[in-house]
């Protein structure tokens, strides 16, 4: 995948909304601000001016539920010392610094991948991203964006699997997350091949493929030992 479009706006509602209406694929829409960000789980996403506001549509893909691994592992390259906290924020130490949100366009199969990262937090020193600059920044999470996908495209899944689960922070914690309606607690393993958060809890292991899981810091709550 390459993006060679890029819009820039001064200021949107979301980026997610206005790329919806732009049917180019691949292409980008960048703000400097947004007036109503959104996050995962119908949450607001503050976005004041001196974020990276950004959202990428791409085509959709046959292994699309790894779509978020794909954005995460990549803004995570961009971000030296950083972690995944399941399914996809980006943490510095305990600190969340980027929050992803990947939804389908409503006029096709279409992929929206969301991207807002708190500038402020987020070291602008790294490896691919030398200058100091959040316009390099954007630019270089962009590129890794292309790799992890082109990743999918090419079906080179298990490398990509693999990256992500060298990072993820959501694993050998105790959690609380919903599985069916129903909260379990038991302790994060890792990732499954689809994604989805392994739980151990006391009457099972659970595959956990949407809502978010909660570090449990009393462990006394746990069920899976």
């Amino acid at each position: 995948m390459k993006i060679e479009r890029i819009i820039t706006l001064e200021s949107v509602d979301s980026t997610n909304s206005y790329i919806k209406n732009i049917p180019d694929c691949p292409v980008c829409v960048r703000a400097l601000s947004q007036s109503a960000g959104r996050g995962r789980l119908g949450r607001s996403f503050l976005s004041p001016y001196g974020g990276l506001y950004f959202s990428v549509r791409i085509r959709d893909l046959p292994e699309r539920e790894l779509i978020p691994v794909a954005a995460a592992v990549a803004v995570a390259r961009c971000i030296p010392g950083s972690s995944i906290k399941w399914p996809n924020d980006i943490l510095l130490g305990d600190k969340k610094v980027c929050g992803i949100l990947c939804q389908s366009s409503s006029a096709d199969l279409d992929i929206i991948i969301g991207i807002g990262i708190n500038v402020s937090s987020a070291p602008l020193e790294c490896a691919c991203c030398t200058g100091g600059d959040a316009d390099e920044l954007f630019y270089a999470v962009l590129r890794q964006l292309e790799n992890t996908v082109s990743m999918l495209e090419e079906g080179n899944t298990s490398a990509l699997l693999a990256c992500y689960r060298a990072v993820l922070a959501t694993r050998n914690v105790p959690v609380r997350a919903a599985v069916r309606g129903r909260e379990i607690c038991g302790m994060a393993l890792g990732i499954d091949d689809s994604g989805a958060l392994l739980v151990k809890a006391a009457d099972g292991l659970y595959h956990v493929s949407s809502g978010e899981a909660t570090l449990i810091k009393n462990t006394s709550e746990t069920e899976g030992k």
